[in-house]
């Protein structure tokens, strides 16, 4: 590796890279951690207007799921979350980003699939809790702009999640499945 040094946004998210070649024997270097934040998005449409719009009624419980649907964000341990919750009709699972072709979503009225959106932040806002399931994750960007509209968020113990969790109350960690 090339460098007179390193910039992480925080510790543990350079634990992603321990298993790439050379990695290790360039770790010596200097090393500074930068933690990254954002700026606060504006919610343009309200909570119970955009439930409406989705298809979510006011007293279900919106699960949010914003990301790559593959298994290193988790999005199998996802589904297999709600095959166990999947009859709960006041319960809602709302995915957000890339559809897979080797994962296929449940088919289900409490299941629903959004694609690509441009405007996560109205998502986060209506939903009562946002999964970040990864099994590994370098520092997850949509964790800090959930944390900061207030939306609670449960994730698991890697990378930068490990790092940022001292910082809020709003923020789960859980163990990997």
């Amino acid at each position: 590796m090339h460098s007179d040094g390193f910039i992480f946004p925080s510790e543990h998210s350079r634990d992603l890279y321990r298993a790439f070649p050379g990695f290790e024997k360039s770790i010596n270097k200097p090393t500074r951690f930068v933690k990254t934040g954002c700026v606060e998005r504006v919610v343009t449409k309200d909570r119970a207007q955009y439930r409406r719009e989705i298809g979510v009624d006011d007293d279900c419980f919106l699960v949010a799921y914003i990301g790559r649907h593959n298994t290193i964000k988790g999005y199998d341990l996802l589904i297999e979350a709600f095959d166990q919750l999947k009859d709960d009709q006041r319960l809602r699972f709302v995915c957000a980003g890339a559809p897979s072709t080797l994962l296929s979503c449940p088919q289900s009225t409490n299941w629903i699939e959004l694609g690509y959106i441009n405007d996560a932040y109205n998502l986060m806002n209506a939903a009562d809790i946002l999964v970040v399931p990864n099994r590994s994750t370098y520092y997850d960007l949509v964790i800090v702009e959930a944390l900061s509209h207030g939306t609670i968020v449960l994730t698991t113990p890697t990378g930068g999640n490990i790092d940022i969790a001292p910082f809020t109350k709003g923020m789960l960690l859980m163990d990997e499945c």
